[in-house]
């Protein structure tokens, strides 16, 4: 059901973002795993994680945020308002709509 990838294992081109429904987080813990972060979101109400991507070096080390792909636009939203300043792991995280990249921007949840 839910895509999980693995740190060493290359992933596919994801589809253009104006097509998903993302969401960026940031920070979260180093050690933090994919499941974990599955979890957390879904305690969100009739959220449907589709994937989650904690972006890593290649070293296979957490660079410290992560993306979710959620089912709608909707739940993406509703995901993002629930949870974004929230406390998590003993961090306070920023979760919000991921938006396409632009050439001039260096933020990654952009």
């Amino acid at each position: 059901k839910v895509k999980m990838e693995h740190p060493n294992k290359e992933s596919k081109i994801p589809p253009p973002l104006e097509e998903r429904n993302t969401i960026f987080i940031r920070p979260i813990p180093l050690t933090l795993e994919e499941k974990d972060l599955q979890e957390w979101i879904e305690t969100v109400n009739d959220v449907n994680v589709v994937s989650c991507r904690i972006i890593r070096t290649e070293k296979g080390e957490s660079r410290g945020f992560a993306f979710v792909d959620l089912e709608t636009k909707e739940m993406a939203t509703n995901c993002a308002d629930a949870l974004h300043d929230q406390i998590y792991k003993e961090k306070r995280v920023s979760v919000k709509l991921s938006k396409p990249p632009s050439k001039n921007q260096s933020d990654p949840s952009t």
